[in-house]
């Protein structure tokens, strides 16, 4: 329990706001493979890249990726 809720929403409301962030941006795919590709992509930059701890660091995953996370990812 947290903030005395039963289910807590909270962390799962913000990803989708991220994600309808940049969706919005694009205006819309143009195809259910681009929109695979691109949740893809967003899912590997909320666990390993985003921020300044990511949910990789969080789970004791230590990678070590330097100052640009995403391309020493690519490069992995």
């Amino acid at each position: 329990k947290k903030y005395g809720l039963e289910h807590n929403n909270n962390p799962i409301e913000r990803y989708n706001e991220d994600v309808k962030q940049r969706y919005k941006i694009m205006r819309g795919f143009k195809s259910f493979e681009s929109a695979d590709a691109f949740l893809s992509l967003r899912r590997i930059i909320y666990n390993f890249v985003r921020g300044d701890e990511t949910r990789a660091m969080k789970a004791d995953i230590a990678l070590e990726l330097g100052c640009n996370r995403l391309e020493s990812l690519i490069k992995f």
